[in-house]
């Protein structure tokens, strides 16, 4: 069961550097959401989502600290992959 939760999160991650995410700018909507008020539906519907778990955090951390996700990544792209091998 955790397996395929953190193929989850890291399919999730994974997306968001494919579309090359990396300000962190969703990051501080979901954090600060009185900031982004032309977000709130989205932002409000995240955090009922996250409710349903024990406990929920949204952080930014750098490229560097799951590097190893990182090289999957980019040798799934580079060799032309289409499925998951995770």
């Amino acid at each position: 069961m955790i397996a395929s939760e953190l193929r989850c999160l890291l399919w999730a991650v994974n997306s968001m550097l494919d579309l090359h995410f990396l300000d962190g700018a969703a990051v501080q909507a979901i954090n600060n959401p009185k900031d982004w008020p032309k977000y709130r539906s989205l932002i409000d519907r995240l955090w009922k989502a996250c409710s349903r778990f024990r406990s929920c955090q949204v952080k930014l951390s750098s490229v560097n600290v799951n590097s190893a996700a990182r090289k999957i990544a980019k040798s799934v792209t580079h060799e032309g992959r289409v499925r998951s091998y995770l």
